[in-house]
């Protein structure tokens, strides 16, 4: 959620801190996910004295998450229900060490968007392909996996058909059933997964699902509480790994200029041998180098809305997975 007051003289809002308090925004509840002051001065001058008139005016910018995601009724007996057996103990197989990193990534999967006349289907497709890529992972024999979904899973939040910025989506059902199918989904394909690698599940919110993706995440993390599975949860807009020489960057996007990419990194996180960054959003299936940084913009392997074939070039596409050596970087790479 994102709020948003322009401060004058009378307000006198001018600080991240007394913003949160005149919204009656409680600590306790929310997160401060990233802050803004703009300052800037007016001049105004009376025609009949001449006198001019100088006021100072702040805009004062927050964007904040909740701590912890009310759940309604229908989804905590949706998850009472899923959750009614005993949590097996999966077991991973043991391997030499952390060398190999296999890297899978789900991009925009937008479940629930009416293009997709089949949803149930439509992620045994997702489903199908990773497994595809997987398999060919395995055979470069990787110590441990990185299963990244980061944002969009959903194409719209729960309980109504807008994405977390309030933007109408023309989904094809409704959210509780939504959200079932794409839990289902997510515990059968790490169930798989983890089966034969020691995993680790990274999520990154952004646009279309922040509440409902920071829901369904919770319910991995309690699901796998006794597993060998390792549920990243935190509310971020962007995550980093390092793998011995290797340096990764995980976003959806959030708002960083192309140009600023190494910059970014090198502030944030700092660079290293190998620099690979992969985002989403965009859906264009691309890949660039800006100096020592590789930039990997991943496809959607949903069907394009209506919205972006009009504002942008959407690809469709399939789903990627990488292998990361700690000494040589980026050594293979599968899609389907």
């Amino acid at each position: 959620m994102k709020i948003n007051l322009v401060s004058d003289s009378v307000w006198r809002i001018t600080t991240i801190e007394q913003l949160l308090s005149a919204s009656n925004i409680n600590p306790n509840e929310w997160k401060v996910l990233k802050a803004k002051v703009n300052k800037r001065e007016w001049q105004s001058k009376n025609k009949d004295t001449g006198e001019v008139t100088i006021t100072e005016l702040f805009q004062v910018f927050a964007d904040i998450a909740p701590l912890h995601p009310l759940l309604s009724t229908d989804i905590k007996a949706m998850l009472l229900d899923i959750f009614n057996d005993d949590v097996k103990k999966i077991r991973a197989k043991k391997h030499k060490g952390w060398w190999l990193l296999a890297n899978i990534n789900l991009a925009d999967v937008h479940l629930g968007r009416q293009e997709e006349k089949d949803p149930i289907g439509y992620m045994n497709t997702i489903k199908d392909k990773t497994m595809r890529v997987f398999d060919k992972l395995l055979r470069d024999k990787p110590d441990s996996l990185l299963l990244t979904n980061i944002g969009d899973y959903y194409n719209s939040e729960l309980d109504w058909y807008t994405s977390s910025g309030k933007n109408k989506q023309d989904n094809l059902m409704n959210s509780n059933e939504m959200f079932r199918i794409g839990l289902n989904s997510q515990i059968e394909l790490i169930n798989t997964l983890s089966s034969e690698l020691p995993t680790e599940v990274m999520i990154i919110w952004w646009n279309h699902d922040k509440g409902i993706l920071h829901v369904m995440w919770d319910a991995l993390d309690i699901y796998y509480s006794k597993s060998n599975v390792s549920i990243d949860n935190e509310l971020e807009n962007r995550k980093y790994r390092d793998h011995g020489d290797v340096k990764l960057w995980f976003s959806h996007w959030d708002g960083e200029r192309e140009k600023d990419l190494v910059s970014v990194f090198s502030n944030e996180h700092g660079l290293g041998k190998y620099n690979y960054h992969t985002r989403w959003h965009f859906h264009e299936g691309s890949v660039k180098q800006y100096g020592k940084l590789i930039l990997d913009t991943l496809a959607s392997p949903a069907k394009p809305s209506n919205w972006e074939r009009n504002k942008f070039t959407h690809v469709e596409g399939k789903i990627k997975g990488k292998l990361y050596d700690s000494k040589d970087g980026l050594i293979s790479e599968y899609q389907f």
